[in-house]
C-alpha cells in the first residue's frame, strides 16, 4: 500500500502533465487543420495558452456524454434551452441585418439529426424553432426532414460509422437548394468591394492533404489559396452568379472528398453558378457571423445558404464551446448550465 501511495505521489503529476500535453496536441492538430492563422509564431503561443485555458475550463465540468446532450436538454432543461435559443436568436438577428443591408437573400436549410428516426421530439422542436426564426426575419426556409425520412439513416448518413452526410445525403441537400433556385431565379447582387482580405474562408489555404482524424477513414481535403474548400480560385470581378454556403461540419463534409460534398455537387450541376463551400466543423452561428463579416462577405455572393442542425442550440453551451471556437475564447457556463450539468452528472452516477 505504501508503495502504491509513493508511486502515485511520484508519477501522478507526470501522468497528469502527459495527459494535458496530449490534450493540447489534439486541440492544436484540430485547429491547425481547420483554421488559418495570420502569424504562425504568435498563433503557436496564443493558441497553446488559450488551449490550456479551455482544457482547464472543461475540467471543471468533468466528463459528460455529449452524444445524448440534446436529448437530455429537451427532456430535463427547458429553461436552459430557452436561454441557449436566445443566444442563437441574437446572432441570427445580426446575420440577418447584415445580409439585408447588402440586399443578399439568405436561405435557411434545416437538416435533421444524424439518427433522426430516434429523435422525433428533438427534431420537431428544432425545426419549428429554425423555421419560425427564418420566417420572423423574412428569410426562406427549406426543411429536409421529409426527404431524409424516405430513406434509412444508413443511406443518408455514414452511419453506423458516423452521423455525417453520405454522398447520397449530400445529393438530397443539393436537390433541395437546386429546386429552390429553380423557383426563385438568382439575381446579381449590387454589392462589390474595391479591396478584400487575402483569405475569404477559414481553412488553411492552398492545401491538398489526407485528413486522418479518424485513422480508419482518411479522406482528401483540397483548399484554394483563399482558404475555402473549393477547387478553383475565385476571380474578381466575378463572371458568374455566386452561392455562398455557410455552416458547420455537415457543410464542410468530413470523411468525403471535395467533390462529394453537397456544395460541390450543386456547383457541378449549376453551370452558370459558382457554389462555394465555406463550412467549418464545430462552428456555431456566432462563428459563422464572424467569418462572414470578416472574410466571406467579400466573396460577393448572390445567395447565401445557411445550413442549420439540431445541435446548433446545444453548441452554445460552454461545455462544447470550450472544445473549439473561432476566437479561441474561454466561456464560463451560466447558472442554468451549471445546474443542468450537476444534475445530469449526478443522475448518471446514481440512476436510482
Amino acid at each position: 500500500m505504501k508503495f502504491i501511495k509513493l508511486a502515485a505521489l511520484v508519477f501522478g503529476p507526470t501522468l497528469a502533465l502527459l495527459i494535458g500535453l496530449e490534450t493540447l496536441a489534439r486541440i492544436a492538430y484540430y485547429q491547425r487543420h481547420y483554421l488559418e492563422s495570420p502569424s504562425a509564431a504568435y498563433s503557436m503561443l496564443s493558441s497553446g495558452y488559450r488551449s490550456l485555458q479551455m482544457y482547464l475550463a472543461r475540467r471543471k465540468v468533468g466528463s459528460f456524454d455529449t452524444k445524448r446532450l440534446d436529448l437530455l436538454l429537451t427532456e430535463r432543461a427547458p429553461a436552459l434551452v430557452t436561454e441557449l435559443e436566445s443566444r442563437y436568436r441574437s446572432d441570427f438577428q445580426s446575420l440577418s441585418a447584415l445580409v439585408k443591408s447588402q440586399n443578399v437573400p439568405l436561405l435557411v436549410m434545416y437538416l435533421p439529426s444524424d439518427d433522426y428516426v430516434g429523435k422525433a421530439r428533438l427534431r420537431d422542436d428544432r425545426r419549428s424553432f429554425f423555421g419560425s426564426l427564418a420566417r420572423e426575419h423574412e428569410h426562406p426556409f427549406v426543411d429536409l426532414t421529409s426527404s431524409f425520412l424516405e430513406y434509412p439513416p444508413e443511406t443518408v448518413t455514414l452511419l453506423p460509422f458516423n452521423g455525417h452526410l453520405s454522398r447520397f445525403g449530400c445529393g438530397l441537400a443539393a436537390d433541395a437548394i437546386e429546386e429552390w433556385i429553380k423557383n426563385n431565379p438568382l439575381k446579381r447582387s449590387s454589392v462589390t468591394f474595391s479591396s478584400r482580405p487575402r483569405l475569404l474562408g477559414d481553412l488553411s489555404p492552398k492545401s491538398s492533404s489526407i485528413w486522418d482524424i479518424e485513422p480508419s477513414s482518411p479522406y482528401r481535403v483540397v483548399t484554394n489559396s483563399q482558404g475555402l474548400r473549393h477547387q478553383d480560385e475565385l476571380e474578381f470581378p466575378k463572371t458568374k452568379l455566386r452561392v455562398l454556403v455557410l455552416g458547420d461540419s455537415f457543410t464542410f463534409g468530413p470523411y468525403l472528398p471535395n467533390h462529394d460534398t453537397y456544395p460541390a455537387i450543386l456547383d457541378e450541376r449549376l453551370q452558370d453558378v459558382e457554389v462555394i463551400n465555406a463550412g467549418v466543423a464545430s462552428y456555431t452561428l456566432q462563428d459563422v457571423v464572424e467569418l462572414y463579416r470578416e472574410r466571406a462577405q467579400f466573396i460577393e455572393p448572390d445567395l447565401i445558404v445557411l445550413q442549420v442542425l439540431d445541435n446548433d442550440i446545444s453548441d452554445y453551451m460552454a461545455l462544447k464551446r470550450n472544445y473549439f471556437n473561432r476566437a479561441r475564447q474561454v466561456f464560463q457556463p451560466s447558472k442554468l448550465e451549471t445546474e443542468f450539468l450537476t444534475t445530469s452528472l449526478t443522475a448518471k452516477r446514481d440512476p436510482g
